[in-house]
């Protein structure tokens, strides 16, 4: 699986797909392509994130963070090695995306970071579910959705 690229169009940015705990959502997003991708297993976690983290150049300024959940199931010790990377780097934009019930926390985000911009992208259930019924409905009406 491929964990580090770069984009070029859009927004210039690197993008790491980092190894997380299990989103507290569960499994429950129709429209996520990591569910399966968690782990309990910290050593894991580290083992995977550290080599992924490493190759952070800071070449556009931008990193996004995308994981099997939100930026708050990612441990702290990953977070760190994040924040690491980012300043040695210089990097002055980093984007993750969070699950609506954290909302009241992404305070914890921007100080842990201090410097940085964040943009955190949230969606809620709500969101969701408006969503799958869209996609049933126009564009996979032949697509059958597993809870």
């Amino acid at each position: 699986m491929q964990r580090y690229s770069k984009i070029y169009k859009k927004i210039p940015r690197e993008i790491l797909l980092l190894k997380s705990l299990p989103c507290i959502y569960s499994g429950k997003c129709k429209f996520c392509n990591y569910v399966l991708d968690n782990s309990t297993d910290l050593n894991e976690i580290r083992m995977i994130n550290s080599k992924i983290i490493e190759q952070i150049t800071g070449e556009f300024g931008v990193v996004e963070i995308i994981n099997s959940g939100s930026v708050f199931e990612l441990p702290v010790f990953v977070l760190e090695s994040i924040r690491s990377a980012v300043n040695h780097h210089r990097v002055h934009t980093l984007y993750f995306e969070a699950f609506y019930a954290y909302h009241k926390r992404l305070d914890e985000m921007r100080i842990f970071f201090l410097t940085k911009k964040c943009v955190i992208e949230l969606v809620s259930k709500r969101l969701m579910m408006t969503l799958e019924k869209y996609i049933k409905k126009y564009l996979f009406p032949q697509r059958i959705f597993l809870s």
